[in-house]
């Protein structure tokens, strides 16, 4: 998979690996009314290979992450507990 999102159910930071990510990855955590709590540009390590957000702000509960490097989209699901 080139997208991988740990740990799930999450607390305080998400962690991102994989292929999917590089400099131009937007990232857009959406909850499930369709409203975009957190948008911002994912600034990646050394060997783009890993990175994390810290979404220990947002609320409890189920949300859509969407992922987009300019090439590709990806949507995967998150539990914040």
């Amino acid at each position: 998979k080139d997208v991988k999102l740990y740990p799930n159910p999450v607390k305080d930071v998400l962690n991102f690996s994989g292929n999917f990510f590089n400099s131009d990855t937007d990232i857009k955590i959406i909850n499930i009314l369709g409203k975009v709590l957190l948008s911002k540009k994912l600034d990646m390590n050394s060997n783009n290979t890993r990175n994390f957000i810290n979404i220990s702000n947002l609320p409890k509960g189920f949300y859509l992450v969407h992922l987009n490097n300019k090439t590709r989209t990806v949507t995967e699901k998150i539990l914040i507990k």
